[in-house]
């Protein structure tokens, strides 16, 4: 039986919620649409190693991506939907220690615009990392990814998810399928 490296870190994750759950390990603040006591957040354990992935919409299949069309990337240049092709662009290393999901691209953080990070429709974009809050994220076991800052989710615009350069933002959880995403 072939064993995949991503068979094996998923094995370890659902591990590592069970150990969590069992032993009532608190979280950070929990997005207000749900409690503790509904998702096990994933989260660190020494044996956990991070590794470039895909992050998939469960709504449209299509990629988190961070655009190169307007010429290189800078601090402020968003983060759409796309057809997964493994480019760098597209891989993402969730790190569990610090909370924070970097760009194999250049390393630069997935991050909740400051400015718009409490509203619906907030811009997600990339940014140099430094450690504030608005880059940290929670990856739940029903695949929400929620942003420390404003409490909102990851979305994939409903509108535009399914199409190159869709709209990736933060909005109210609602456990739609266009705020779940799989690695």
């Amino acid at each position: 039986m072939l064993i995949t490296r991503r068979l094996l870190t998923m094995s370890a994750a659902v591990c590592g919620v069970l150990t969590l759950v069992l032993s009532g390990v608190a979280g950070p603040a929990q997005a207000t649409a749900t409690t503790t006591a509904q998702r096990a957040a994933v989260t660190a354990t020494s044996a956990f190693q991070p590794y470039d992935s895909n992050i998939y919409n469960w709504y449209s299949d299509k990629c988190l991506n961070v655009d190169l069309r307007h010429g290189p990337v800078h601090n402020g240049t968003k983060v759409q939907m796309w057809r997964c092709n493994d480019y760098d662009n597209e891989l993402w290393t969730y790190y569990y220690d610090d909370y924070t999901i970097q760009s194999s691209y250049d390393g630069r953080c997935l991050e909740a615009s400051r400015k718009t990070a409490f509203r619906n429709g907030g811009k997600v974009q990339v940014w140099t990392c430094n450690g504030r809050v608005n880059q940290k994220w929670t990856i739940y076991s029903d695949g929400t990814i929620v942003n420390w800052y404003s409490g909102l989710c990851l979305d994939a615009d409903r509108k535009t998810a399914f199409k190159n350069g869709g709209k990736v933002q933060v909005w109210n959880c609602n456990g739609r399928t266009n705020q779940r995403w799989y690695f």
